[in-house]
């Protein structure tokens, strides 16, 4: 027992300790996890706005692909984010416990399983890609668009799923000011990349669509070889081993247990959004524009709300792997109140100038005219899609996964998609049916995570102490 207590102690020279979560105000640990975290989905949310912005200066065919290939993209890298949801859940619950070395196996058998990944989704989405756009209702100069910058992206697609991993595992040892800062120069190096790679500058060709993609992939390699150079360093409470990188197969069990349900339930959400778009699309290119430009900027909006829902995740982790439920459960409550004030706040700005901001992105009267509508409707989606960002990231963070799958898969697949059908094809409604369907299966999906959070399953830790077996 005490060589085990000390292994667990075990500190590399110059070296930080795990930041500990699990003493102190709650309310004061929630908001600065969320006032970083925010900050740094803030600037994640910058890149679909950049990419829009110099997009939609070559045209109207070069906006829509970016977006047809981003719905693409993200539906085919759906487990790669699941992974590194598990691998965070993991090291927080370690982290918690007061097991580094188990947060450090966890770390390094997360990143290995990222590799072998994405090696695997870039072969298909470069096989594969033109015909699943064509699928998704991509034709002609869209589908040409599409395939460009959804080509690039998966040329890249390693940089490209790093840093939402590095992201989440770092923020899981509750040092969200790195993460802000790998971002940041993210968004540094993509506001110079993407505008000359999109319209080109001297020598450089103009890229168009693909540029956008190329200049994602470039910034996205900067931010993650910053948190590289952090977490081997020891700045964040743990290391990078190289020797902890041989399989291990029960802590790689472990994380695909954790991180499949959250996968599914990403996979779900993209997949629905890619059929979803598919009756957006079939109401002509105004709405398509309008809600791909909506979708981009409450998306940015939303920022603050993602940063409070991922640190909810990251608090309740480690005060469940402390035993702490009763500070796990304020959490919770800290964080839908701090959530709904930011959604009401940040969309009720939307709505007070809103054809200024549609002008940013777009030139299509019509296409404004369909975004000015749904920006009214985007008061009510917003508040309660934060308050579903919050008890989802929750019961992440308790190694919950399958919870917030069930939820948001059964309302967007039995609710929000048979309502759209219904009305955009059999009793059409116009544009409007979009917005309707949206509100109605986001309220289905927050009812029933709160009936699961109200429960209190979630209040016993899920998963033991991430030591798997590495040969002891």
């Amino acid at each position: 027992m005490l060589r085990d207590a000390k292994a667990r102690e075990i500190r590399r020279p110059n070296a930080s300790a795990p930041r500990n979560l699990t003493q102190g105000s709650v309310r004061g640990q929630v908001l600065r996890l969320a006032v970083f975290t925010g900050g740094e989905i803030g600037l994640f949310g910058l890149m679909p706005l950049i990419l829009a912005y110099w997009a939609g200066r070559v045209g109207s065919h070069a906006l829509a692909g970016v977006a047809l290939g981003t719905s693409l993209y993200v539906v085919l890298t759906s487990v790669c984010r699941g992974v590194s949801l598990g691998g965070m859940a993991l090291m927080a619950q370690a982290i918690g416990s007061n097991d580094r070395e188990a947060a450090e196996r966890a770390l390094m058998q997360t990143l290995l399983l990222l590799a072998a990944l994405c090696v695997a989704l870039a072969a298909v989405g470069i096989v594969w890609g033109r015909t699943l756009l064509g699928w998704m209702g991509a034709t002609g100069g869209l589908l040409n668009a599409g395939y460009a910058y959804l080509h690039a992206i998966m040329l890249g697609l390693l940089a490209m799923e790093a840093l939402p991993c590095m992201d989440n595992l770092v923020r899981g040892a509750g040092y969200a000011e790195y993460t802000l800062l790998a971002n940041l120069i993210t968004v540094a190096v993509m506001l110079l990349a993407v505008p000359l790679l999109v319209l080109g500058l001297g020598p450089l060709p103009a890229l168009g669509a693909a540029g956008a993609g190329w200049g994602m992939v470039i910034g996205s390699l900067a931010g993650a070889m910053v948190l590289f150079i952090v977490i081997g360093r020891g700045a964040v409470g743990v290391s990078l081993r190289p020797a902890a990188l041989a399989p291990d197969w029960p802590l790689i069990g472990a994380i695909l247990r954790i991180g499949m349900p959250a996968t599914l339930q990403r996979l779900s959400l993209n997949l629905a959004n890619a059929l979803f778009m598919t009756l957006v699309t079939s109401l002509g290119e105004a709405v398509l524009l309008a809600y791909s430009v909506i979708n981009r900027i409450t998306g940015f909006l939303m920022c603050p709300v993602t940063g409070v829902g991922m640190a909810t995740a990251t608090v309740v982790g480690q005060n469940l792997g402390a035993a702490q439920p009763e500070r796990a459960e304020q959490a919770i409550r800290q964080s839908l109140l701090t959530a709904f004030l930011c959604a009401a706040v940040l969309i009720g700005l939307l709505n007070l100038m809103p054809r200024a901001t549609l002008g940013l992105f777009t030139t299509d009267s019509a296409a404004i005219r369909q975004g000015l509508v749904a920006a009214r409707y985007m008061l009510y989606i917003g508040l309660v899609s934060a308050g579903n960002q919050v008890l989802s990231g929750a019961l992440t963070g308790a190694g919950r996964t399958l919870a917030p799958l069930l939820a948001n898969a059964g309302a967007e697949y039995l609710v929000q998609l048979p309502i759209a059908w219904l009305l955009v094809r059999v009793m059409p409604i116009g544009p409007t049916a979009v917005w309707v369907a949206l509100a109605i299966g986001q309220t289905v999906a927050i009812a029933s995570l709160a009936w699961v959070v109200r429960r209190g399953a979630w209040r016993r830790r899920a998963v033991p102490a991430a030591r798997g077996s590495h040969g002891n």
